[in-house]
């Protein structure tokens, strides 16, 4: 059941060329995994959150025209908005940004190429981010880091102690994120903990899961379908 009161606003990010993905006819959020595409995935979870009362959908404008033609029926069954992006992900995220109420309190940042989340995850992040102001999935990196230069060669092991690799969803204050838009320089943030930190707003970690991983690479779905099996038991 619902909560009475709306808490969450939920940002899919999806306006990407997905340059790396390795398939010229589709972007990654939109070829099929499993038998349906791959932003579906996620946008389901969200909805099924008692907690989430919005979902915007952010999307490249060349793209929209496909979207709403290829998945009317389930943009209509899960309430979603699509807002087209701008030139860079930070841009097309704070156009999401100004998609949402005054009564969304937190906003839910997630890239739509990640379809592998699930209940947990998503309240681990928002009851740390109500709890602190800003939270963010991610897992601790168990793997020795390496810094290599530009000739291949290694020039120092890094120490991976408290080093986190950062994932989605990352959840804060609505507040803040308006905050934290309106105050960054020409940098280009590359998550919205990023921006945040510039802004002066602590973030905090919570552990997801090494399944939750990004499509970047067409050999990814393979592994995003079996990371789905696991998931659903």
């Amino acid at each position: 059941m619902k909560t009475a009161e709306p808490r969450v606003g939920v940002i899919l990010a999806a306006a990407g060329r997905s340059q790396r993905f390795g398939d010229p006819t589709a972007k990654k959020p939109f070829v099929d995994l499993a038998g349906k595409a791959v932003w579906l995935y996620s946008a389901e979870q969200f909805r099924s959150h008692p907690q989430v009362s919005k979902i915007v959908m952010v999307i490249h404008n060349e793209d929209r025209a496909f979207i709403e033609q290829e998945y009317a029926g389930e943009l209509e069954r899960l309430a979603v908005t699509l807002v087209e992006g701008g030139q860079e992900r930070a841009d097309s995220v704070e156009c999401g940004l100004r998609a949402m109420g005054n009564d969304i309190k937190f906003v839910a940042v997630h890239d739509a190429a990640r379809p592998c989340i699930d209940q947990k995850m998503l309240t681990d992040a928002f009851t740390a981010a109500m709890l602190h102001g800003a939270a963010a999935i991610g897992i601790p990196v168990t793997s020795t880091l390496k810094k290599v230069g530009a000739d291949g060669k290694v020039s120092e092991t890094v120490d991976r102690r408290g080093i986190w690799m950062s994932q989605t969803p990352q959840v804060a204050s609505r507040a803040w994120l308006v905050e934290a838009f309106g105050s960054r320089s020409g940098e280009q943030p590359t998550d919205e903990a990023q921006l945040l930190e510039q802004a002066g707003r602590d973030v905090f970690m919570v552990e997801g899961s090494p399944l939750n991983l990004k499509i970047t690479a067409l050999p990814d779905l393979k592994m995003a379908e079996f990371a789905l099996k696991v998931l659903s038991g």
